[in-house]
């Protein structure tokens, strides 16, 4: 459960909604790499169930084991080559 404001560089995440109920409540992200940015209000429990699976999927500490076929499926989705 997040309870502060988390997150430093290119996402930041925080709630602010905890005295309303549960199904009312959001997390916010701020994405903000070197070109542009983003402002999302995501279902705090949407996320939760989102997270779950995603961890289930690929176990916390092992994303860079998974990162280079990750940016391969993202160039084939673009239509765009690897670039190395």
């Amino acid at each position: 459960m997040l309870h502060h404001r988390t997150g430093r560089g290119d996402v930041m995440a925080w709630s602010q909604d905890n005295h309303l109920p549960e199904d009312r409540r959001h997390t916010f992200l701020k994405l903000q790499p070197v070109q542009g940015a983003a402002f999302l209000a995501v279902p705090r429990e949407k996320l939760r169930m989102f997270l779950t699976r995603t961890q289930r999927a690929v176990a916390l500490g092992s994303e860079g084991e998974h990162f280079d076929a990750f940016e391969q499926h993202l160039s084939e989705l673009r239509g765009r080559p690897e670039r190395h």
